[in-house]
């Protein structure tokens, strides 16, 4: 008999060694392989992050969990993680194009839900006007006052106006230029110039790990096909 240890979950409770993962689920070639990947997955950390809320012990290092092209792997109930992952030792980074890709994906109830969890937001330039007004929105007016002086034949009179204005306008947001974004972290609001990173130097050989493993790339994708094709077919 054997017994199988899942890798990921026994390094994140060691305590003198932590783990970097990167999933490549390659969504536009895998459609139905990929949207089963990242949910065994998500559940999987769901899983571990509900043993620190079950325990009340927590996690040696926190977990933190990034998502690029977020709307195409996120799946209807996610919305829960968001909202628990922040008290159990879980952080979420999520990268998407516009909030049109969360509703589609999700609805818009559950999208607004995602939403709603998120303390730390950072939006760039948007084409789409219903985002940039959302995003004006949340960032609110400020009332500001106006003075006038009006002069009328030998006489004058003195004005006052109170008028609500955008602290950043939808046009400003749909004009916002590279490198520019409005923040908007817990209650504070923050219009920020981001720094540039050069791409990075460091070179990944994936050929050497496979051979060392007896693992071939053809045969992993080959695989991802018949398991893809097998699901159109049922």
């Amino acid at each position: 008999s054997s017994i199988r240890i899942n890798p990921l979950l026994f390094r994140m409770r060691q305590r003198d060694k932590g783990i970097i993962c990167v999933i490549q689920s390659f969504p536009m070639l895998f459609d139905k392989t990929s949207d089963m990947t990242v949910k065994i997955i998500l559940q999987m950390i769901k899983y571990q992050l509900g043993l620190v809320g079950a325990k009340g012990v927590g996690l040696h290092r926190r977990i933190n969990i990034l998502i690029d092209e977020a709307a195409s792997v996120v799946f209807p109930g996610i919305a829960d993680f968001f909202n628990k992952a922040g008290g159990l030792d879980g952080s979420m980074y999520v990268f998407t194009q516009s909030f049109a890709d969360w509703e589609q994906a999700l609805g818009e109830k559950e999208a607004a839900k995602v939403m709603d969890n998120i303390n730390t937001q950072v939006r760039m330039r948007m084409n789409d006007i219903k985002s940039c007004e959302i995003v004006a929105k949340e960032f609110g007016t400020v009332k500001k006052v106006t003075q006038n002086v009006i002069f009328e034949g030998e006489g004058s009179r003195f004005m006052s106006m109170e008028n609500e204005e955008w602290l950043i306008s939808p046009d400003a947001v749909r004009k916002l230029p590279v490198g520019r974004a409005a923040v908007k972290s817990e209650s504070n609001f923050y219009v920020v110039d981001l720094p540039y990173y050069s791409g990075a130097k460091a070179k990944i050989i994936l050929e050497e790990y496979l051979e060392d493993n007896s693992f071939a790339i053809a045969d992993f994708y080959s695989e991802l096909m018949e398991v893809e094709n097998a699901e159109g077919k049922s």
